[in-house]
């Protein structure tokens, strides 16, 4: 099942304090990583053949304890001046869990697609519209605790084409 949400940019740092709320409480489990999809294969299933990942477009997605359950990608496609964000799962790849992909501009706000139950990854697309972006993903183990990675803190710079 997939939804996108959007929210209007007055909202972003409440999303964002929710997060770090929700982040605090992680459990730290064990899972064998499996690394059945390259970053260019997840970037072609979940945005398309013409998108690229930019200059500072790739993060870890960490557990607190520093383990990696997966990353998080900014891409663009020039001809179509679209941005998109690829979350991968190395974590739990393969097994259905949660998987959510987010972007953020000025003009449009936050903009993300929740999986509910996906084995490989979470995609989500935004006009760029001449803007810079930034970029958020979440993978979950099945139990529902959750990773974080991603440049949606506001401190974090802004990514542009």
């Amino acid at each position: 099942m997939s939804a996108t949400f959007r929210k209007a940019a007055r909202t972003f740092p409440t999303a964002l304090a929710v997060s770090a709320l929700g982040a605090a409480g992680l459990v730290v489990t064990s899972a064998t990583p499996a690394h059945a999809h390259s970053q260019q294969g997840a970037i072609r299933a979940g945005c398309g053949p013409n998108y690229s990942l930019l200059d500072g477009g790739l993060r870890e997605v960490r557990i607190q304890a520093g383990e990696v359950w997966g990353e998080v990608m900014l891409t663009y496609d020039a001809t179509k001046d679209k941005f998109c964000v690829v979350t991968r799962k190395i974590a739990f790849h393969g097994e259905p869990t949660r998987v959510i992909a987010g972007i953020f501009h000025e003009s449009e706000g936050v903009v993300f697609t929740d999986r509910a139950k996906v084995s490989h990854q979470a995609s989500v697309k935004l006009p760029a519209a001449g803007e810079c972006a930034k970029y958020y993903g979440y993978v979950f183990d099945p139990d529902g605790d959750s990773a974080f990675g991603g440049g949606a803190n506001p401190t974090e710079p802004y990514v542009c084409p």
